[in-house]
């Protein structure tokens, strides 16, 4: 009697002895914030001995939530491990999830496809810079008419942001005076000469300073000089 050899996957074609182990889906981000990456890492398994033989894998992953609507979607590479990012874009005030999930194939093979399991991660509004002071000195806070004010100017902010400082004189016959080189990404120390006026005694000298990430928080410091006539 002749008995036919069966294929090792017991699946009724040879093809099959190429399979994909299971498929695991992890983040190293559970939590982001809009616009930031959300970066996924996806395993499909190595073969153990006696289970087949290693095959090309094609890995796809789909996400939906948070803004993205994804569907299966290539993940590039050979490797039975791939790292993929995504960007939420949901800019709503309201907490989100963005909901992942992976499959793998064997491409020689007719294999179904074998899915990963499912990972949520919490998508929060994104935290926008702010600067939370500015401290303006002038020296001298009294000053004889035609001799220099000294002014400084310093900023702390919350986060590292691209800062702009600008500052406006009035008074003592200026009136909205800026110099470009007061408009500058930090703060600093600043020269002015005062004028010879009998009917302005007073020089107001005004910094305003903002990120330029998130222009509409601003913040501001005025000071005061008295100008004395010679």
């Amino acid at each position: 009697m002749i008995v036919a050899a069966l294929p090792l996957s017991g699946c009724g074609d040879a093809d099959t002895w190429k399979t994909t182990n299971a498929v695991t889906l992890s983040t190293s981000t559970p939590t982001v914030q809009v616009k930031d990456s959300a970066i996924f890492t996806v395993q499909s398994a190595a073969m153990a001995e006696g289970q087949g033989y290693a095959c090309d894998t094609d890995i796809e992953y789909r996400a939906q939530g948070a803004g993205l609507n994804v569907s299966w979607s290539n993940v590039p590479g050979i490797d039975t491990t791939r790292i993929f990012e995504l960007r939420p874009t949901q800019t709503s005030t309201v907490d989100y999830t963005l909901s992942v999930m992976a499959r793998a194939r064997c491409l020689e093979s007719k294999e179904d496809w074998k899915y990963s399991n499912q990972v949520d991660v919490a998508v929060t509004e994104k935290i926008l810079p702010v600067v939370t002071g500015v401290t303006l000195t002038a020296t001298p806070t009294s000053v004889v008419g035609g001799n220099p004010v000294v002014f400084t100017v310093s900023v702390t902010k919350e986060t590292d942001c691209t800062l702009r400082v600008n500052t406006v004189v009035n008074g003592n016959g200026y009136s909205n005076y800026t110099n470009p080189a007061w408009s500058t990404t930090s703060g600093g120390t600043y020269s002015l000469t005062t004028n010879v006026t009998l009917t302005d005694t007073s020089l107001v000298i005004a910094s305003e300073a903002y990120c330029t990430e998130n222009a509409s928080a601003r913040v501001s410091a005025t000071v005061t000089v008295a100008v004395t006539q010679p």
